[in-house]
């Protein structure tokens, strides 16, 4: 096992899980009007494994990490359609690779 001392060298991201309390919304429902949750910090996200609310600030990395996940991933999915239908190069349309147009 690696020892380290001081902080890591890039963010990782950590296991979320809905709030128990607001059930991910975020807000729970007052008496007369809704409030934010005080469990989550209005988030609806707290630790998996603590399950104790992330400070505004780390969970604003944690959010961006997760979204720049999606991104890369959007983009590889793309990109797989991409040279997919270049793959096709016109086939798939109907019967002799013609378009059907209606008529």
């Amino acid at each position: 096992m690696n020892k380290r001392t001081g902080p890591s060298f890039r963010q990782q991201i950590c296991p979320l899980k809905s709030c128990p309390t607001c059930k991910a919304s975020g807000m729970i429902q007052g008496l007369f009007h809704q409030m934010p949750c005080h469990d989550c910090n209005a988030t609806g996200l707290v630790d998996n494994e603590t399950g104790e609310a992330l400070a505004p600030e780390n969970m604003v990395i944690q959010l961006r990490l997760r979204l720049n996940r999606l991104h890369e991933e959007n983009n590889e999915l793309r990109r797989q359609l991409l040279e997919q239908a270049k793959q096709d190069n016109g086939r798939g349309y109907g019967p002799g690779g013609q378009r059907y147009h209606g008529d």
